[in-house]
């Protein structure tokens, strides 16, 4: 969200809407929360990168943010300062592979 929260809901919680429909609320907005910039498909392995208009970029892994319900207004993923706001959300197109040594060879 545009004020630095997030959260995951399992796509299972979302019901499917026909033509004439309503909609389904995807998250609680407030005030304190802002307006939603970005809505993704992450798997739990996922990481992605939230990038602020003040040029703050913070890598996150998915796993990390707590699932909640639908209509919940999520938590807390980057620390802001005054007037500074997320412009944008990517998916990382590479993981970091680490096999717990520092090193890249194979044995």
């Amino acid at each position: 969200m545009k004020l630095g929260y997030g959260k995951r809901t399992p796509a299972s919680d979302y019901r499917l809407t026909h033509r004439g429909g309503k909609g389904v609320i995807t998250m609680n907005l407030t005030d304190k929360t802002g307006k939603v910039i970005n809505v993704r498909q992450v798997g739990g392995d996922d990481q992605v990168m939230l990038i602020t208009d003040a040029g703050k970029v913070i890598r996150l892994s998915v796993k990390d943010v707590r699932i909640t319900g639908r209509n919940a207004q999520g938590v807390h993923l980057v620390r802001l300062e005054e007037n500074e706001k997320v412009r944008a959300v990517a998916g990382l197109a590479e993981r970091e592979e680490d096999d717990g040594n520092g090193s890249d060879a194979e044995e």
